[in-house]
């Protein structure tokens, strides 16, 4: 079985429009089509990711603070991210 690797960022922060259950609906139809979904969240205080280990990145939708507060931890990811 093929594995896709997610980093699911900021779940505790950013669950606002339901995005866990979106999360949850995403890995039962990878794991529909012969994938194992691993799921990895990060959020801020958390050891920094490598953003080249994942296939796929998600993050949920959050509200404009919470959205601000994050952007500032995650512009320092930047250069990674872009790799």
């Amino acid at each position: 079985m093929k594995s896709l690797k997610i980093l699911y960022l900021y779940p505790d922060i950013l669950e606002l429009y339901g995005d866990f259950g979106n999360i949850q609906i995403l890995k039962y139809r990878l794991e529909q089509r012969g994938f194992n979904a691993i799921i990895e969240p990060y959020s801020i205080g958390d050891n920094a990711p490598n953003f080249e280990n994942y296939d796929l990145v998600f993050a949920g939708g959050g509200a404009d603070q919470e959205q601000s507060i994050l952007a500032q931890d995650l512009v320092q990811y930047k250069e990674s991210i872009k790799e």
